[in-house]
Order: structure tokens, then C-alpha cells, then sequence
């Protein structure tokens, strides 16, 4: 997600839709403020550290990557490694797994939710030829 770092310019148009999203992340904001006081300091620390302006947008968005951090849920670099390592072991040519077993994992990736079905069709391709 975007972040953001200064003035931003609507047409006439689009300024009823950034003015109600203001209004959401705003109240967003104060409701999280209210119950999670911890949690906002440690956004705004966090903002600051990195040099975001301090918006309720980019303090509500480190406030959610904290939360996450807390649930030790992975980050999306880390989603991502473990799909491209997935796939690596999946591919490597090794001569002890014959086709079959390349898509059975391929099959079990793709119930798990690391893979989408484009991908799935892509790597069985390669797979059979």
C-alpha cells in the first residue's frame, strides 16, 4: 500500500471521495486512539522514523503492520519468499521425484493457497514436458 509523503491534487470530482476517505481514516484513527492508545504511539514512532507524514492514512497503515508483527502473521515479503522457495523446490530437477510427485506438491501448493490457478497451470506445463 502507498504512502503518503505530501499534497495530494483532485479534480472537482474526485474531492467528494478523498474528502469522505478522510473522514474514515479519520475516525478509524480515533476509534483505534481510543482503544489502542499503545499501538498509535508506536505507529507515529514508527512514521516518524521512516519520514511518513504523519496522516491518520499512514499512521492507521503502521499501526496495522505492528498489529500484524504482534500475531506474528507474515508479511507480504515474507509470503512472497516462501511462494518463490515453494515453487524453487517444487521445479529443482531432481531426478528422485518423478512427475507425479512434481503434481502432487504442486497440487497440495495450490490447495494451500500459495499458489493461484494461472500458476498452478503454468508450472504443470512445465512440469509434463
Amino acid at each position: 500500500m502507498a504512502k503518503y509523503f505530501g499534497t495530494h491534487y483532485h479534480g472537482k470530482f474526485q474531492a467528494g471521495d478523498a474528502y469522505q476517505k478522510t473522514i474514515m481514516w479519520e475516525s478509524q484513527y480515533n476509534l483505534l486512539a481510543e482503544t489502542h492508545p499503545e499501538l498509535i504511539q508506536e505507529a507515529i514512532n514508527r512514521c516518524k522514523r521512516k519520514g511518513y507524514t504523519l496522516t491518520h492514512f499512514n499512521i492507521l497503515i503502521e499501526a496495522d503492520s505492528v498489529e500484524k508483527e504482534c500475531r506474528n502473521e507474515p508479511q507480504l515479503k515474507d509470503k512472497v519468499i516462501n511462494k518463490l522457495r515453494s515453487i524453487a523446490d517444487l521445479m529443482k530437477s531432481d531426478n528422485t521425484d518423478s512427475k507425479i510427485d512434481k503434481l502432487e506438491k504442486l497440487n497440495r501448493l495450490f490447495k494451500d493457497g500459495v499458489i493461484s490457478e494461472d500458476e498452478k497451470e503454468k508450472l504443470k506445463s512445465k512440469i509434463l514436458k
